[in-house]
């Protein structure tokens, strides 16, 4: 079941739930002001019967009359008030004068009012005292009020049921147009698992679902370019294997087809194991970056000074063959990390210092707390260079960096050890005026 059939059914039955309640409550309310209202009525025509009674009581003992007198009068006004449903009882103590009440009702008290049912029949009851007669009980037929109540819960519930058609069909197309958008939001993300990253979810309109397409659309656009990404590595990777192995090959059959001198010989056994070597750099680092990927770091205590010292005693001797000077400019500073790991990182941002120098100049190591920064006066970058830098197999100057055995794979893995540690690795720089390559440890 989708989403906005759940949605419909749930809104349905809720609105359902409410909408009975209500009816029945407002019933209910309204049948009990209903009887308030009959109730005020008999009590409003039950005092104009005693004072009626009562004066035509006193007429007739003023003529002389018996208390005999009574019943007949009585008698009278059942006849009158009989067609009105109405009936009438009248006693002293154990003397009844006149009762026309059904079998089996019971009188309230004295000067009390009550409803009683009587046979399926209901009626408003009322006991009064009235002077010189004793008991008076007037008993009206209220049954009405029943048959009002079943009429009003007829129209109630008819109602209630043309409301819930009305709106079960409204949801039901309200939540079917609104449904639309995703619906075409679930075809294109199929679209785009079948391969296809071209197509891009529709962002018009200001709602949350527009909103969703936005992001949608974000998340296809990093897809694709990742999948671009993913394809340049490839495409490089396979570049990046076949000129060496091309170079190997080369020199493999030229060694074993031609006549070679002892001279010649070395030279080619040289050129093979300088691409092997070549090869075996590129493996490394991919390997290298594909552990990090996998197994994270195992952060101890590293102290950066000393990490610093022990790059620049490694790395003085390669700096010594291009005439660069390495210098250390240090403060303490303890961060967490993998020693080995950060010491591959600036390793590889000192090497890449080394090459873009010319004979003669310095590169500058500095650590300033938790901050490391490799500074050279070399040839510097372009905007769109840097904005490359990191990328796989990616080479500023592709000829002189294969020369030197450069995979372009250096900062590559820099940025994905730089990550592993929350740290930052950024790039200031401009052409001729140098390069600063810089970590911000957390």
């Amino acid at each position: 079941m989708r989403l906005w059939q759940k949605t419909y059914l749930a809104a349905l039955i809720l609105f359902l739930i409410f909408l009975d309640i209500s009816v029945f409550l407002l019933a209910f309310y309204t049948y009990g002001e209903v009887v308030l209202a009959a109730e005020a009525s008999c009590d409003t025509e039950n005092a104009a019967i005693v004072h009626a009674l009562k004066r035509d009581y006193d007429d007739v003992m003023e003529m002389g009359s018996s208390e005999e007198s009574l019943p007949l009068l009585l008698r009278s006004y059942d006849g009158y008030y009989g067609s009105r449903l109405i009936r009438f009882r009248a006693y002293t103590g154990d003397r009844e004068f006149f009762d026309t009440l059904p079998d089996g009702m019971q009188i309230p008290e004295p000067d009390a009012s009550k409803l009683c049912s009587v046979g399926g029949v209901r009626y408003f009851v009322i006991n009064n005292t009235v002077e010189g007669l004793g008991q008076f009980v007037y008993a009206k037929d209220v049954s009405s009020l029943d048959e009002k109540f079943r009429a009003l819960m007829t129209v109630f519930v008819c109602v209630s049921v043309g409301a819930s058609v009305l709106l079960a069909a409204c949801l039901f197309v309200a939540l079917k147009r609104l449904s639309v958008p995703l619906e075409k939001l679930r075809r294109t993300s199929e679209t785009i698992a079948g391969g296809d990253l071209s197509v891009r979810a529709n962002e018009s309109g200001k709602d949350e679902v527009a909103a969703l397409a936005k992001s949608f659309n974000v998340m296809v656009d990093a897809l694709r370019q990742d999948a671009r990404r993913k394809q340049a590595l490839v495409e490089n990777m396979a570049h990046e294997l076949r000129t060496p192995l091309t170079t190997i090959r080369g020199y493999a059959d030229y060694l074993e087809k031609a006549p070679v001198a002892a001279e010649g010989r070395r030279q080619a056994l040289a050129y093979i194991q300088t691409e092997a070597d070549r090869l075996e750099s590129v493996a490394e680092k991919l390997l290298d970056g594909a552990f990090i990927r996998e197994n994270g770091i195992s952060p101890r205590p590293v102290d950066l000074p000393t990490l610093l010292e022990d790059t620049v005693r490694r790395l003085t001797p390669r700096a010594d063959k291009s005439g660069v000077y390495l210098t250390l400019d240090t403060r303490p500073g303890v961060v967490d990390g993998d020693p080995a790991l950060l010491s591959v990182l600036i390793g590889n941002l000192v090497e890449n210092a080394v090459k873009a120098s010319s004979p003669g100049s310095t590169v500058r190591l500095v650590c300033d707390g938790k901050t490391v920064a490799i500074i050279d006066r070399g040839k510097g970058m372009t905007p769109e260079q840097l904005s490359h830098i990191t990328e796989p197999f990616y080479r500023t100057d592709k000829a002189r960096s294969r020369a030197e055995g450069g995979t372009g794979l250096g900062l590559a893995l820099c940025k994905q050890i730089a990550n592993a540690h929350r740290a930052t690795l950024s790039f200031t720089s401009a052409p001729g005026e140098g390069t600063t390559a810089r970590v911000e440890f957390p």
